[in-house]
């Protein structure tokens, strides 16, 4: 197995199972405090929020803000170091939502993190192959072919891309 694979994790659990499923503006107000400035990050508020979110999309999947909010989640879920499970959410969000605007760019930034956050280079290349292709015409396409291109490279090889293509500005990090 991967390192994806072994740390994904069954985030269901973290899907609000209460009669009281969250509403916009419980959401709301967990936002505010994770987003205070003048609070440091609270695990259980983030990992609130990630239920709230997973909660809300499960009893109320036909909102528009759905996408969105799994995309949050996968955002939160990136910031406490789940990388595997953001990219569960994301990979969600394309497969609920895939004429969402959030979708292309959700797969791009699973490939993003799989590559950069936990070096999982062949899961991140088929996240980025899958932009590619089933979003053309998006603009994360061509950022998503670029990153392919240089993933495997070594630095001699990355360093003679550059020199080709122009400089280390066309190239995502």
């Amino acid at each position: 197995k991967t390192a994806y694979e072994i740390s994904r994790s069954d985030w269901s659990s973290d899907v609000c199972s209460s009669d009281l499923f969250p509403s916009h503006d419980t959401i709301d107000s967990l936002e505010r405090v994770l987003l205070n400035e003048d609070v440091a990050l609270n695990d259980a508020a983030a990992a609130q929020v990630i239920k709230d979110y997973l909660g809300f999309q499960e009893r109320w999947p036909d909102d528009p803000k759905c996408p969105d909010y799994l995309f949050k989640a996968a955002d939160v879920m990136r910031g406490m170091y789940r990388v595997a499970d953001a990219c569960t959410a994301l990979d969600l969000l394309v497969r609920r939502y895939p004429q969402s605007p959030q979708a292309p760019e959700a797969l791009f930034f699973a490939g993003f993190m799989l590559h950069n956050d936990i070096s999982e280079h062949q899961k991140a290349h088929e996240f980025l192959q899958r932009v590619v292709d089933e979003y053309p015409l998006h603009p994360r396409a061509v950022e998503a072919r670029q990153m392919i291109q240089v993933m495997g490279m070594d630095e001699q090889d990355l360093l003679r891309y550059l020199e080709e293509n122009g400089s280390k500005d066309s190239i995502p990090s």
